[in-house]
């Protein structure tokens, strides 16, 4: 019961703390953390309805960061999983985990400076009206984002409220 308290309580940290990240919509099992960020920018860009010319040149501007984007995401993969390992290790070892965590703390900074360096050079390319849409497709993203993080956060307190009475 313990150890699930805990594995349920870091992930909550956890997550919680890649949604803190901009543009990060989370540590996805399956993708790894930064995934959704190249995916969320493609779909706001297609949404845009870019000239054949801006296509190209988002293209290029792309291209240039793709090799340091992943790089930067292997580091908070190794590094989220540094901090996973050290949560779940015995014996607890409180100092053990913050250092972890400022590792993932260090690489999420690295990969917000990344996100907006792109973002900015991609928004130098863009219209006015198409910079106004965007921001329109981004809030809408976030708005979803925020609605998926209260299901996440709002199962756990229910899990928590229904167990924690006494018998």
């Amino acid at each position: 019961m313990k150890r699930l308290l805990m594995t349920a309580m870091m992930a909550a940290v956890i997550t919680g703390t890649a949604y803190a990240m901009p543009g990060h919509g989370g540590p996805g099992m399956d993708r790894g953390p930064g995934a959704h960020f190249g995916q969320g920018l493609l779909k706001g860009l297609l949404a845009l309805d870019l000239t054949d010319a801006q296509k190209h040149e988002a293209a290029v501007i792309l291209s240039k960061y793709r090799d340091t984007g992943e790089n930067l995401r292997d580091a908070l993969r190794a590094a989220m999983e540094e901090l996973r390992e050290t949560t779940e290790a015995e014996p607890f070892n409180e100092e053990a985990i913050r250092s972890a965590f400022k590792g993932v703390a260090a690489a999420g900074e690295e990969m917000a400076v990344h996100r907006a360096r792109v973002a900015a050079e991609l928004k130098g390319i863009l219209t006015p009206e198409q910079k106004a849409a965007l921001e329109e497709f981004r809030a809408g993203r976030q708005k979803h984002r925020k609605g998926r993080m209260k299901n996440r956060t709002s199962f756990l307190d229910e899990w928590i409220d229904m167990h924690s009475k006494e018998p």
